[in-house]
């Protein structure tokens, strides 16, 4: 294990990018033990941002599909990253596995554009339904500012101005805060230009806050002085901010000297413990946090915003504020539609913090359909017991999420049949059969009916659902009876494809 793993320890050592590319190429890998170890030496996050990527974007977006799914479903990997990866990619089937997934449209949207495939970027956004439009829109705006195109930007402004939608001031400033991440001047210039876009009055601090995040020193100048050529010292907390999300400290410590002796200094700390905590860089967070203890409600929110679940959990258990917690996933697009929502709550470790959060959630969707006079889109309370099987099923008998859902699917008197033994057996042996075409599906269908107290829908429902997990009991208990008596079986090696119902005559998935 020793020589797969590169440790960063100590505030001297730690470097970003080193973190970054050894996640990342532990996930190429596959090495799935190893990088759990590296995770917990490191106290860092698989969503841990470096260059506008996440490791399972940057997989994603170079065509490593498995090992995206590694991240997604063994590790909690934001998959709405990922959808943006695989867009830029133009990994167009791969796109379609995690939007099915429940990942956000909007960063399909945004990756697709940055791509060019505008065709399938406009294709994505007509499909929206109502309650996604102001979330595509935004990351419409985004990445056609990241492709930088000014047109096509104003274009979704007047798209946004016939939607009854109370932020559509927010757009702008998505806007601009792309065009300076990608370190796009000139558009930035054109963007906060009040005669040509209505950028809020917080827009050049935007601009300041991306250039730093990207490095680029040489353009923040010419934002942030004033007519004299002076630095206008109302700018560096957000310098700050930048640079403590990318990981440059010593830029931080250069703008912590030149911030001093100002009336700023106080937000100076508050912006760069949030940036130390959205680029999830605990080493550093930890240290200041000890000087700044009184905002841990504040870093709790920036790490559910940017998906850093231990950490979070870190901070509840210090006394944070669930409802922070809550609002930063909800800010985060962790709770944006059923499915997502379930795949957020099965990745919290505990489950007092899980049924507190689903509560805050629910609280403000309530809150926010009473301001609205719309419907709540879907209850997440009924989530949270599906959600403790999943995470017990991840935990205790180490499938993946996917296997664990599918296994949370079946029905009790399923769940009961599955348990038994021979019924695995004859599952695993008796699709193997079908797929040889040494066994009839009516054969196949009868026999497993007779074997269990099951009604034929159930029986048939168990034998679609049931591959998967029957799959992962074979490959994660290798201790067991059942896979010490088959386990050497070539059965095994042979792929089950669920879920394909009726496809090819097929009745029950299972083709050859």
């Amino acid at each position: 294990m020793q020589n797969r793993l590169q440790t960063v320890s100590g505030q001297e050592m730690y470097s970003p990018e080193t973190v970054f590319n050894q996640m990342y190429a532990l996930a190429k890998n596959l090495d799935e033990n190893a990088l759990r170890v590296f995770l917990a030496l490191q106290n860092c996050s698989i969503n841990m941002p470096w260059n506008l990527h996440t490791p399972g974007s940057l997989l994603a977006f170079e065509g490593h599909h498995e090992a995206a799914i590694l991240l997604a479903d063994r590790f909690g990997a934001n998959i709405h990253t990922i959808v943006y990866g695989a867009a830029l990619g133009r990994h167009v089937a791969q796109v379609a596995y995690w939007l099915k997934q429940g990942a956000s449209r909007g960063h399909a949207i945004c990756g697709f554009i940055q791509a060019g495939l505008q065709k399938e970027a406009d294709d994505l956004l007509e499909a929206a339904i109502a309650d996604e439009k102001y979330d595509v829109l935004l990351q419409a705006v985004k990445g056609h500012s990241f492709a930088g195109s000014l047109e096509n930007i104003q274009r979704i402004y007047k798209r946004a101005k016939k939607l009854d939608w109370d932020n559509k001031e927010l757009l702008p400033d998505y806007a601009v805060w792309a065009a300076a991440v990608q370190g796009r001047a000139d558009l930035v210039n054109d963007l906060i230009n009040p005669i040509l876009c209505k950028t809020s009055l917080k827009a050049r601090n935007y601009v300041v806050s991306a250039y730093a995040q990207s490095g680029f020193h040489d353009l923040i100048n010419p934002i942030i002085a004033d007519f004299e050529g002076k630095i206008t010292p109302f700018y560096l907390p957000d310098m700050a901010l930048g640079y403590a999300i990318s990981g440059n400290k010593k830029k931080v410590e250069e703008v912590q000297l030149a911030i001093k002796a100002t009336r700023y200094y106080a937000s100076f700390f508050m912006e760069v413990l949030r940036g130390y905590a959205a680029g999830c860089h605990t080493v550093w967070l930890e240290d200041l946090l000890k000087q700044h203890d009184h905002h841990k409600d504040h870093i709790c929110y920036t790490l559910a915003e940017n998906n850093h679940f231990a950490q979070m959990e870190n901070m509840l258990s210090r006394g944070a504020s669930i409802a922070k917690a809550a609002r930063g996933l909800l800010k985060g697009n962790a709770f944006i539609n059923p499915a997502i929502s379930l795949r957020t709550l099965s990745f919290i470790q505990n489950n007092d913090y899980r049924i507190a959060i689903a509560k805050e959630v629910d609280k403000a969707a309530k809150k926010a359909a009473r301001n609205s006079g719309k419907k709540i889109a879907f209850n997440i309370l009924p989530l949270l017991t599906q959600a403790k099987v999943i995470h017990h099923l991840m935990t205790y008998e180490h499938l993946t999420y996917t296997e664990s859902l599918h296994r949370a699917e079946l029905s009790s008197n399923q769940s009961k049949a599955i348990a038994q033994l021979s019924m695995r057996i004859w599952l695993l042996q008796g699709i193997q059969l079908v797929k040889c075409g040494k066994l009839s599906h009516d054969l196949f269908f009868m026999i497993t009916n007779l074997m269990t107290p099951l009604t034929p829908q159930e029986t048939g429902e168990l034998i679609i659902k049931a591959n998967l997990y029957v799959k992962a009991f074979t490959k994660h208990n290798q201790l067991t009876l059942f896979s010490q008596k088959i386990a050497s079986s070539p059965i095994l090696e042979m792929s089950i494809h669920p879920g394909k119902e009726k496809a090819d005559g097929k009745q029950y998935g299972i083709g050859r």
